[in-house]
């Protein structure tokens, strides 16, 4: 493999590439559900997530989300400000063994300036395909709170492959009928708390 290449599979190795759409109150998520299972997951769970997230002083332009659940324990960064179809998305796994460690990660974040955090919950549907993770959930932040659908296609060799991958999933579920989109779930429920440093 060329120089190039290998250069190119890294990039895409932490690309985050999804299409996100906030359901409008009356929308059906029964029949949304009934629709993902007619394609045959290859598995599905459920499960209670807790994110919280930091911007940092010496990180403009990038947010960090620690991540806990039964599942998962992850510190994340991510693009901000860009289209949030494609951006970048590094994970670090945590121990699971502990709890939390929410002192320890702020403990951590704290020596690159901690400016601004806050916290959410979600009641998430994860539905895995062998090309595409679908999720359906509800989260919410003190009184705020928002249902959204993401498609995030998985194991691609290019954008334009992980875009095509989206679209199909998108047709097959009839969320092509609905408008993607092009704010992150900070954005939508935690981003107006946050006050400027002067």
């Amino acid at each position: 493999m060329s120089g190039s290449k290998v250069q190119s599979s890294k990039k895409l190795k932490f690309l985050e590439i999804e299409h996100k759409f906030v359901l409008p109150r009356r929308y059906n998520q029964a029949a949304f559900l009934r629709r993902v299972r007619s394609l045959k997951p290859q598995r599905h769970y459920q499960i209670d997530v807790t994110d919280r997230y930091y911007l940092l002083k010496n990180m403009p332009g990038a947010i960090v989300r620690h991540r806990f659940d039964q599942k998962l324990h992850h510190l994340t960064i991510k693009n901000l400000g860009d289209d949030p179809e494609c951006r970048k998305e590094v994970n670090l796994e945590l121990c699971h063994c502990a709890d939390m460690q929410q002192d320890a990660v702020e403990a951590f974040l704290d020596s690159f300036g901690i400016r601004w955090q806050g916290q959410l919950k979600k009641k998430v549907q994860v539905f895995y395909f062998n090309d595409a993770e679908i999720v359906l959930y509800h989260a919410t932040s003190g009184r705020k709170s928002v249902s959204c659908i993401e498609v995030e296609a998985i194991r691609y060799k290019s954008r334009q492959q992980a875009i095509k991958v989206i679209e199909k999933y998108e047709a097959s579920l009839g969320l092509d009928q609905l408008t993607r989109s092009p704010q992150t779930l900070f954005e939508l429920l935690l981003k107006p708390k946050h006050k400027k440093s002067s």
